[in-house]
C-alpha cells in the first residue's frame, strides 16, 4: 500500500482473498466507508448468492492479513473467503483434495462482479 507502481495515483479498493476453497459458503469482511462499496459487493451476491454474512471491520485485529496495510491508510478493503471448515488450515492436511472448486468459482464471480458494479458506480 505504500508502495504504489508508477502511474498509480490513487487505489479505489483493496479485495483480499483468504482461505478459499472449502465449506459451501462466503464470508465478507469490508470497509464500513464508501457505502458504494458494500453495495456493490450486496448487488453482485443477488447474482451469485454464495456471501452468507457481511460485516463491516473496524479494525485490523490481533493476527492482521494482506489486507492490513491498505486498511490502515484508508484505503477501502474487501476481504472474502469460504465458509470452511479449514480443519487442517497450515497443517499437514492441508491439500488440494479439501478444495471445492465450485465455492472457488462462485467467490471469483462474486468479487468480479463486486468490482465491476464499484468501478461503474
Amino acid at each position: 500500500a505504500g508502495h504504489l507502481p508508477a502511474g498509480f495515483t490513487q487505489v479505489v479498493a483493496m479485495f483480499n482473498f483468504d482461505m478459499e476453497g472449502e465449506g459451501d459458503g462466503a464470508w465478507c469482511g469490508l470497509s464500513a466507508e464508501p457505502p458504494a462499496l458494500r453495495e456493490a459487493v450486496e448487488k453482485a451476491n443477488q447474482e451469485i448468492n454464495i456471501v452468507r454474512g457481511i460485516s463491516v471491520m473496524r479494525r485490523v485485529g490481533v493476527r492482521g492479513s494482506d489486507f492490513a496495510p491498505f486498511f490502515l491508510k484508508g484505503i477501502p478493503v474487501v476481504s472474502i473467503g469460504s465458509n470452511g471448515p479449514h480443519l487442517a488450515y497450515h497443517a499437514q492436511g492441508d491439500t488440494i483434495y479439501r478444495l471445492n472448486p465450485e465455492i472457488m468459482g462462485a467467490i471469483a464471480r462474486v468479487s468480479f462482479l463486486s468490482i465491476y458494479y464499484l468501478a461503474h458506480k
